[in-house]
């Protein structure tokens, strides 16, 4: 899938982009994304995978974490946002 948003070529494809996440089946088709140069996004749509299909939307760090909490994705907080929360 590919978007342009604000001048930003985002394309899920793409070498330098690594998907981080999918999101949970109750979350429809989402999945998180970061590309090489720190910029963090979503795609979503119903035919999520589809070339053309559905929607990107450019996100930051710290919304990146809350999405990745709010699907309770424990093992990827872990790996990229260790720094967003401590140990009780």
């Amino acid at each position: 899938m590919q978007g342009l948003v604000d001048g930003v070529l985002y394309d899920t494809d793409a070498d330098n982009v690594n998907k981080i996440a999918d999101a949970p089946e109750e979350h429809d088709s989402e999945a998180l994304y970061l590309t090489e140069s720190g910029r963090w996004f979503v795609a979503s749509g119903s035919d999520f995978g589809a070339p053309d299909s559905g929607e990107i939307n450019p996100i930051d760090e710290a919304e990146a974490y809350e999405w990745v909490e709010s699907r309770d994705l424990v093992d990827v907080a872990r790996k990229h946002f260790s720094s967003y929360f401590e140990k009780a």
